[in-house]
């Protein structure tokens, strides 16, 4: 068969690649997801995190079908959560390389239309501006502290973080009970 045969015989999967994971999960629910650092994370533990996540953009941040929101993560357990948790939402995923600037970064929000943002505690800085302008109307910092059963922690998993007005926000929303820590800074409207 020629290459351009081929192309033209692509089938396209009748599931998402959601679906095929919690099918999977369902099937294996106690078999590794991933191992990070020898720590396994379970089918498990990964549905229920990404899902957590999943209903906390759609009832925290208003996300919709067809929103996109914008990861910017190393590679971690957080990055694959948070991916699978925008498919969940039925959002798109906008990944963007960790080594943008903000002005990069910005580039990329304009490009997308993304009003939400997924953002690694060491690169919330090139984010803050961008929130600052009201550009974002949200961005949820993942902390890499908390992978239970790890020997390696970066950084404080609570984060509080500057409000648009520059006051410091004392209250941090996490989504609870997830070994992987979520906090969220709003800065289009008020703290709910």
């Amino acid at each position: 068969m020629r290459l351009e045969d081929a192309s033209r015989k692509l089938l396209v999967p009748e599931t998402n690649l959601f679906y095929n994971a919690e099918v999977a999960a369902h099937r294996y629910p106690r078999k590794p997801f991933l191992i990070f650092y020898d720590t396994p994370i379970t089918f498990a533990r990964f549905m229920d995190e990404a899902q957590r996540l999943a209903g906390f953009l759609e009832q925290r941040c208003g996300v919709r079908r067809g929103d996109r929101v914008l990861l910017l993560m190393q590679n971690s357990p957080q990055f694959v959560i948070a991916y699978y948790g925008v498919l969940r939402a039925n959002a798109i995923v906008v990944p963007i390389n960790p080594m943008n600037v903000t002005a990069e970064v910005l580039r990329h929000v304009k490009d997308a239309g993304a009003s939400i943002a997924i953002v690694a505690q060491e690169l919330y800085s090139h984010v803050e501006p961008i929130l600052d302008s009201r550009e974002l109307k949200h961005a949820i910092i993942a902390g890499y502290s908390r992978l239970p059963g790890s020997a390696h922690h970066v950084g404080d998993a609570r984060l509080c973080l500057r409000t648009a007005d520059g006051g410091i926000e004392a209250r941090c929303h996490l989504v609870e009970r997830c070994a992987c820590a979520w906090a969220i800074a709003r800065t289009s409207d008020t703290w709910g």
